[in-house]
């Protein structure tokens, strides 16, 4: 005969869904071979040995849940199959639940926003990750793009790629609605955005303006300007879910995006009313990392708490070193002594609670001290020493919590040899490609595809005819993107690796400009330009192609030449010519 006890554990603080099971327990007679009685109790008393069997068993299963006090430590701490999954006395008060990607931003998107802007307006370490990312991934002039037109035979259409890059450019300058900013500027604040609160919502407007080179137009909304209020679930009249200020349609696609009509935040005005603005006019960039997730979070959510602890930490030590600051020497004096080290000016020089005279000290002073008086220097020990191991400790935290190195984040290469500079050098390369992909996929590409389509229909492409782009839109849209590069930590070296890697065939011109951010065509024409100008003006450089791909040959220029520039180079010690040189640039 078996029997199965459930039990809600009431004596516990296991939350009353969690309900251990005790699996069917053999009733055994008390006094049977092997099942001596309970010390103090007959044989027969079946509630001693039921309550020792209960014990045991509950014992065995739930040994280090939470809430269970007074279980032996020996014995099985649990039966789960992953360690992370086990209850144990160390992790009892990890208590978590089950969220969906929407339903877990959606119970801390506010203060996790507010926070974040308050620490980015007032800490510095905050403002310097949030540069970081802008500088890293948008730049100075934005993650550019090229046309690609080609004709059936794969050769480059020209005439069509220049003038549409031309006509981009030309757009770039009236990108901003509100006429304040550059396109690429446009690109910083949407990335800094995204950065901070997790959306930056781009929304296509058309102006009305004959001076424009295009109607075309665009303006940012902040995340605090979608409307979340009017939320619903999918209902069966046919009306779409609104999920956080985003209409969905049955398989989940953005149909529309509920905005207030002014910021709900801004001075002197209050939003009331709402507008629903139809997803095809809206870019929505954001960062999702959950299936079920149609709004983002900041990116700093994950190091908030050790942004702020470290804030208070270096209060603290600025405040103790402050006040050990204040105390510079100590008068030990008899008991019942009175006077002082008489530093203070004037009759009344201020007098503690005990009648002692409250002196300062000042340049140039004389100390009267009495007969018993002694002057003791107080040491402080301010700064702490230990502060900064444990600053850096924490700030390579944070690093690691945003996705970028120690060094990437700070910039402080003190402590890092070349090869630790280098090694954190190419990982944050591979960080920051993988963000400037994808915002360029996502915010740069179609705004890029958009004006491209409104020159033609407003015939800025003469080259190209409404009917010949509505043919085949795929083929006039094609488009290179060129994101900021970076240079090597040791230039020379990568030129010369780029030169190698072109000469196997493992990567072409467009590949390595691209790497750093040019356009290989431009760079082409330039240096024609620049070729053709020296030849006209009858000039020999050291820059011409000649040189740099034999430096000792006739090209070189004569002895004389070569001697004039090591003297102008300031090397003065023959015997440095032949040593190879030696590369003294810091990490980055």
């Amino acid at each position: 005969m078996t029997r199965q006890v459930v039990t809600s554990l009431p004596f516990t603080s296991v939350p009353a869904t969690q309900v251990a099971i005790v699996p069917a327990l053999p009733f055994v007679e008390p006094g049977q071979p092997g099942q001596p009685g309970q010390p103090g109790r007959k044989r027969g008393d079946r509630k001693g040995y039921g309550r020792r069997a209960m014990g045991h068993a509950l014992r065995d299963l739930v040994a280090g849940a939470p809430g269970i006090h007074g279980v032996s430590a020996q014995g099985p701490r649990s039966t789960a199959s992953y360690q992370g999954g086990a209850w144990t006395q160390q992790n009892r008060d990890w208590l978590t639940r089950h969220y969906s990607g929407d339903a877990a931003i959606h119970a801390s998107w506010t203060s996790v926003t507010q926070r974040c802007r308050d620490l980015v307006r007032n800490e510095p370490w905050a403002m310097q990750a949030m540069q970081r990312i802008v500088q890293n991934v948008v730049g100075e002039s934005g993650i550019q793009a090229e046309a690609e037109v080609e004709f059936d035979d794969d050769a480059p259409d020209d005439e069509a790629n220049r003038a549409i890059d031309e006509g981009f450019l030309r757009w770039c300058d009236e990108a901003d609605a509100e006429g304040r900013s550059h396109w690429a500027e446009m690109q910083a604040l949407g990335c800094g955005e995204t950065a901070e609160t997790g959306d930056t919502f781009l929304c296509r407007v058309a102006l009305p303006d004959r001076n424009r080179f295009l109607p075309l137009a665009y303006t940012i909304l902040e995340a605090e300007q979608i409307n979340d209020m009017l939320d619903r679930p999918l209902v069966k009249n046919g009306e779409n879910r609104i999920k956080r200020g985003v209409e969905l349609d049955r398989w989940n696609r953005a149909v529309a995006y509920h905005f207030w009509t002014e910021h709900p935040y801004d001075m002197q005005i209050s939003a009331t009313d709402t507008m629903r603005v139809p997803a095809e006019r809206i870019i929505h960039h954001y960062a999702r990392r959950r299936p079920s997730q149609v709004r983002g979070i900041s990116w700093f959510a994950p190091i908030l708490q050790a942004l702020r602890d470290l804030n208070k930490y270096m209060e603290a030590e600025t405040t103790a070193a402050w006040l050990a600051a204040l105390f510079t020497v100590a008068i030990k004096r008899a008991a019942g002594a009175g006077g002082g080290l008489g530093f203070r000016d004037g009759d009344d020089p201020g007098y503690d609670d005990d009648g002692n005279p409250l002196d300062a000290l000042g340049p140039g002073v004389i100390a009267d001290l009495g007969p018993s008086d002694e002057v003791e220097q107080i040491q402080a020990n301010r700064p702490n020493p230990q502060a900064a191991p444990w600053i850096e400790l924490m700030l390579s935290s944070m690093a690691n919590g945003v996705g970028m190195t120690y060094l990437g984040l700070t910039g402080d290469a003190s402590k890092s040899s070349f090869s630790a500079g280098r090694g954190a050098h190419l990982k944050d390369k591979v960080f920051w490609r993988t963000l400037q992909g994808r915002f360029g996929r996502s915010f740069v590409l179609p705004v890029r595809r958009q004006v491209v389509a409104q020159m033609v229909a407003y015939g800025r492409i003469p080259s190209i005819s409404p009917t010949q782009f509505l043919a085949n839109p795929h083929h006039w849209l094609q488009t290179r993107l060129l994101p900021p590069g970076w240079e090597d930590i040791q230039d020379l070296d990568g030129v010369k690796a780029a030169i190698e890697r072109i000469k196997a065939g493992l990567s072409t011109l467009q590949d390595e400009c691209a790497g750093r951010g040019k356009n290989w065509r431009r760079n082409l024409k330039q240096r024609a330009r620049e070729e053709s100008l020296r030849e006209e003006l009858e000039l020999r450089l050291t820059t011409d192609s000649e040189s740099i791909a034999n430096p000792s040959g006739p090209a070189g220029g004569s002895p004389g030449n070569q001697a004039s520039g090591n003297q102008a180079s300031g090397s003065e010690d023959p015997g440095s010519q032949g040593a190879p040189a030696q590369s003294t640039e810091a990490a980055p």
